[in-house]
């Protein structure tokens, strides 16, 4: 990983603000959710489930 590449929350805020655009709604999971809950994981990944309204 060089020092340009966003990191996980970044990806996840980029997702989610894409996705708030077109009406969507979504949730966030993985190692990223679990770490801002406060049970840090050694992956570093992110998982997120949309829901996206038809025709969109």
């Amino acid at each position: 990983m060089t020092s340009t590449d966003p990191d996980a929350l970044d990806v996840a805020l980029a997702v989610a603000r894409a996705v708030e655009s077109v009406g969507g709604a979504y949730f966030v999971g993985g190692s990223i959710a679990s770490s801002l809950q406060g049970e840090p994981r050694a992956t570093n990944d992110v998982d997120v489930v949309v829901e996206l309204p038809l025709g969109r």
